[in-house]
């Protein structure tokens, strides 16, 4: 996989009780700029049986894969995460337990 020197690079994180402006306040808290929107993300089973799971979109740019990893493991420690969406641009969109 070619990680460029710099990429945009999008998390999507839902947790039951997720508020976004937590997860505001810890990228804030380490200067990392970015943006943070609520979303809402429907998942439905193999039997189509289909349920809403609230959501934050998270966008950073001029990442790197060392500073992606870094953000990844201060989220998913602060807010008690497994797993989360990560989308960088032309290279990788799934799972980060997969990116890893």
């Amino acid at each position: 996989m070619n990680f460029m020197e710099s990429n945009t690079i999008q998390f999507s994180v839902s947790n039951k009780g997720l508020v976004c402006r937590d997860i505001i306040k810890t990228l804030k808290d380490c200067k990392i700029t970015s943006s943070v929107s609520k979303n809402k993300s429907i998942y439905c089973n193999s039997k189509n049986i289909c349920h809403v799971e609230n959501g934050c979109r998270i966008i950073v740019g001029n990442m790197t894969k060392e500073k992606t990893l870094k953000l990844w493991d201060i989220i998913k420690k602060k807010h008690n995460f497994n797993c989360c969406y990560l989308k960088v641009d032309n290279i990788f969109s799934g799972c980060i337990n997969d990116y890893i």
